[in-house]
């Protein structure tokens, strides 16, 4: 990865991983980084609208589904979608 995360999650695809948001250095991160298994390299992707950390994920159908994990100062129950398909 190009940023190192504690607290992220990691969402295998058919072709790719993707990680999301978590923390460096106890900072608090929105961002999120794709590993192209062809290219055997990471880049950066669309990010979160907010920070989130601790938080849960899943793939189906050439999406990652985000959901849940402490937001800015509470926990949160939104769910957040990286579609593939649709060039995320």
């Amino acid at each position: 990865m190009t940023v190192p995360r504690i607290h992220f999650v990691l969402v295998a695809t058919s072709t790719s991983l993707v990680a999301v948001g978590g923390k460096n250095n106890d900072v608090a991160l929105s961002s999120a980084e794709l590993y192209d298994f062809t290219a055997n390299a990471w880049s950066p992707i669309a990010g979160l609208p907010n920070t989130l950390f601790s938080h849960a994920g899943c793939a189906h159908s050439n999406q990652v589904h985000v959901s849940g994990g402490y937001q800015g100062g509470d926990f949160t129950d939104e769910v957040h979608l990286f579609d593939f398909n649709r060039g995320a």
